[in-house]
């Protein structure tokens, strides 16, 4: 799974912000919501993201497991990730 192609994506201070010149919306991202995409955009599996994220904040690699799951369920809600080929 990867962002969608049409999305431009941008690192300022640390953070990504990504905009949607579909819907218009920019999106800005928290740090964990940073981690987690620059891992999608590298196409990383969520197993694999959810270990990094678990290393990289100090949490449970079930609790990140979870947020990365659920992170990608919102991408996917609101049309940002390209389905899985």
């Amino acid at each position: 799974m990867k962002p969608e192609k049409r999305l431009a994506h941008r690192v300022v201070a640390g953070r990504v912000f990504v905009m949607d010149p579909k819907s218009g919306t920019l999106h800005s991202l928290s740090d964990t919501a940073t981690f987690i995409w620059k891992e999608l955009c590298r196409g990383a599996e969520d197993t694999a993201i959810a270990r990094g994220l678990a290393r990289e904040f100090e949490v449970g690699e079930d609790a990140a497991l979870r947020d990365v799951r659920a992170f990608v369920k919102e991408l996917r809600g609101m049309g940002l990730l390209a389905e899985d080929e």
